[in-house]
């Protein structure tokens, strides 16, 4: 028998090792990693770099079982530090919007820059990549989480483009990605009204009548947010009250 390995079966036990699971570099952020997984560790593949934020969206997206008690979505949802910024999809500060639809957080009361926490990100991000169900315009990119292993898995971005939310009326009330969004209304709210419009447009939210989500939908602070005319307000004067799109929110909320 030869003593050398088949070249087409060489390595294959590298897509199965614990070292190489992307969860292992995404999960904690500590001088072990590096020693585990070498200097990449701490740069690309980094707790809050964006490699890592591409792939548990990705992961908690489609991984519901994941943000079960314990789980590893769960446990990422529950980091509480601020100081880190998100590539994926940026800081909130749409607080004329959040003060409309009742979604601003209960311990910062008053109209403020809404500096998400990594857990609640990590929400916005899985959320955005479960409901996408079309993009305008824009470019996919991809590339392999860590690209000094052969067989890590890709991870993919949109550059640009304006996308495109719904949900499946039979599976929300369960959906266990909805049900948090639905407690941190804050982390999220331009996804929740591009959802909205969504299924108004489509004729489905009928659909929807008895979940939770409908519920939310149907409330006095969302429905005045969500039907908030297009373009500038009549009242409009001061240059901080630009003209607003469908779906979108004011880049700079006016001092109060």
């Amino acid at each position: 028998m030869s003593q050398y390995a088949c070249i087409s079966t060489f390595g294959e036990a590298a897509a199965s090792a614990p070292s190489n699971d992307p969860i292992s570099y995404c999960l904690v952020q500590t001088v072990d990693n590096s020693f585990a997984h070498g200097a990449i560790a701490s740069t690309i593949c980094d707790k809050y770099n964006n490699n890592c934020q591409t792939y548990m969206a990705q992961y908690c997206a489609t991984n519901d079982d994941a943000w079960k008690t314990g789980g590893v979505c769960d446990f990422a949802s529950k980091d509480t530090h601020r100081s880190y910024p998100n590539p994926l999809q940026g800081s909130v500060s749409h607080d004329r919007d959040l003060l409309a639809c009742g979604c601003m957080p209960t311990d910062r009361p008053t109209p403020a820059s809404i500096g998400l926490t990594a857990g609640d990100q990590l929400l916005a991000n899985a959320a955005a990549r479960k409901y996408e169900v079309a993009r305008h315009g824009g470019t996919k990119q991809c590339q392999p989480f860590d690209p000094t292993v052969a067989s890590s898995p890709m991870v993919c971005n949109w550059s640009g483009g304006i996308p495109i939310y719904a949900v499946d009326p039979k599976t929300i009330d369960s959906d266990p990605v909805m049900n948090r969004l639905l407690a941190k209304p804050y982390v999220a709210p331009q996804l929740l009204k591009n959802i909205y419009v969504t299924m108004t447009r489509r004729g489905e939210m009928g659909k929807l009548k008895g979940t939770k989500l409908y519920a939310f939908f149907m409330s006095g602070p969302f429905q005045k947010m969500a039907t908030t005319p297009v373009g500038v307000r009549a009242s409009a004067k001061k240059s901080c009250e630009r003209p607003r799109m469908l779906g979108q929110f004011p880049y700079k909320p006016c001092p109060q």
